[in-house]
């Protein structure tokens, strides 16, 4: 699902970045009618996919009918309703046990970039070095306490355990302060990739400012960079992004 996401972000990159050097105007009636109809059927078909979910978690089979949707609809909103407020109730519910004096104290930026300490761990551990990450302590942690949300008579309360925004990430490494100043420091990474993409025009600048927006759009929900899988793929992009491959065909069409 994650993939298709991102496919789906970069497709709109490459829609909007390539209406803006045809010195047309960004959104048009046309362009607004195609993207509402591609909303309504991505949310369409989320909800019978989230109906067929609850099929194998003992539903009763039905072909695709409106009630079917309806059905699906309602679990899908509760679904985003409840992965919206989660990560706050999270975060809250980790403020009040005092998770960072758990840990031992501030991380001083170790917790921000856990997912590169991550990928040196591998390296170090094939060798016999075995280093004490930081993610054993907190992403671990956290997952082994489970939370509630909710007081539901139906369903009984939400069980939730994951994801704590992105705040709690940066508040492991410097406190309050150190929400202000990552949240600072990743939006100026950001512009800075933005710059690089409008210099190099290759489609690897337009993958990396994609899914830099992709992690953007889910800070309230986690902090991406928790896994060294993340850094190899950004790694790899820049790589790629090298002049030693030659001169690339530029991605983005320039304005005559």
């Amino acid at each position: 699902m994650i993939i298709v996401v991102y496919i789906a972000i970069l497709y709109l990159f490459s829609f909007f970045l390539d209406a803006r050097h045809k010195n047309s105007k960004m959104l048009t009636t046309k362009k607004i009618a195609l993207l509402s109809i591609a909303f309504v059927f991505v949310y369409v078909t989320a909800s019978y996919l989230s109906y067929l979910r609850n099929i194998t978690r003992g539903g009763e089979a039905t072909e695709l009918t409106i009630n079917a949707i309806e059905e699906g609809a309602r679990d899908l909103n509760k679904d985003i309703l409840v992965y919206h407020i989660g990560p706050f109730r999270a975060f809250d519910y980790a403020m009040e046990r005092n998770y960072l004096k758990n840990i031992g104290g501030y991380q001083y930026g170790r917790a921000t970039f856990m997912g590169l300490e991550g990928f040196i761990s591998m390296f170090t551990t094939q060798i016999g070095y075995e280093i004490k990450t930081v993610y054993d302590k907190t992403v671990k942690v956290q997952q082994a306490n489970i939370i509630t949300i909710g007081n539901s008579s139906h369903d009984g309360p939400i069980e939730f355990n994951f994801a704590y925004t992105n705040a709690m990430i940066f508040y492991y490494d410097l406190g309050v302060w150190g929400v202000f100043l990552f949240s600072f420091l990743y939006g100026m990474m950001t512009r800075v990739a933005i710059k690089r993409l409008y210099r190099k025009k290759s489609l690897f600048s337009l993958m990396i400012v994609t899914y830099l927006f992709y992690s953007i759009t889910r800070v309230g929900f986690q902090w991406v960079f928790v896994s060294p899988a993340i850094f190899v793929f950004l790694f790899l992009l820049l790589f790629c992004d090298l002049p030693v491959f030659g001169r690339k065909r530029s991605f983005l069409k320039t304005q005559n």
